[in-house]
């Protein structure tokens, strides 16, 4: 059936888009409303067929339900009220092989409510991902994006070049360049900061993100304590001496 009127329509990784549709049934227009897993966290503003274009991050003042019941019994739905943040208007800015993102030193609302970047207690040469409050297990907490590259390009060059690469999906391999290494020079994303060790409290997902599209993302494997330092497992096979320094 068309959608028409007030709608919401849930995605495969936990994400609502939420307000009027159009003609054709689908989510285009002004005050549209994209909310991320946690059902508080926000984007608000320009879409065109379901996909965010540009708009400001905002916080709900209540936690969003999947369904909301009247007296009759009947699915009720509203625009939930929100406020803004301060992060500056952002736009769908989806990497490609030559450009990693337009606004590097936007953060993600979602993502800086969780995470910081200090130095590593696993290597103190290093950075390290770590927790801005408790996170629960299973609770996504970072994203990871960078330039959209082939496995058979990121195979065929020296190691070194590989600081900060993770497989998306059979055909891409997200890299972080190594300018935009440094925690000063690239605020957009954080998840390259996680270092590996065993036992890991997290581990790498997939998730579609309204702003950066199909990247990585970091999801808690149990409850994380603030200040807790947040660990993958890079998944390193074969001998220890292949392993990067």
């Amino acid at each position: 059936d068309l959608r028409v009127g007030l709608a919401e329509v849930y995605d495969d990784y936990g994400g609502c888009v939420i307000g009027e549709v159009d003609g054709a049934g689908e989510h285009s227009g002004d005050n549209i409303m994209y909310v991320f897993p946690d059902g508080l966290t926000a984007l608000i503003g320009t879409f065109q067929e379901g996909e965010f274009q540009r708009g400001r991050y905002a916080t709900l003042k209540q936690r969003l339900a999947t369904a909301k019941l009247t007296l009759e019994g009947v699915n009720e739905l509203c625009m939930p009220e929100y406020v803004f943040s301060l992060i500056p208007e952002v736009h769908r800015d989806v990497s490609t092989r030559e450009k990693l993102c337009d606004q590097p030193l936007v953060p993600d609302l979602y993502e800086e409510l969780r995470v910081e970047v200090r130095k590593s207690r696993i290597n103190s040469d290093m950075d390290g991902l770590f927790a801005r409050r408790s996170l629960k297990a299973g609770e996504l907490c970072s994203w990871y994006n960078g330039l959209r590259c082939t496995h058979e390009e990121v195979d065929g060059r020296d190691w070194r070049w590989n600081d900060a690469t993770i497989t998306l999906d059979a055909e891409t391999v997200l890299d972080v360049p190594a300018a935009f290494v440094p925690a000063d020079a690239f605020t957009a994303c954080l998840g390259h900061k996680a270092n590996h060790h065993k036992p890991n409290n997290a581990r790498y997902d997939v998730f579609d993100h309204p702003r950066y599209g199909l990247i990585k993302a970091i999801r808690a494997l149990r409850d994380i304590e603030p200040g807790e330092e947040i660990c993958c497992d890079y998944g390193y096979e074969g001998d220890p001496e292949d392993l990067p320094e």
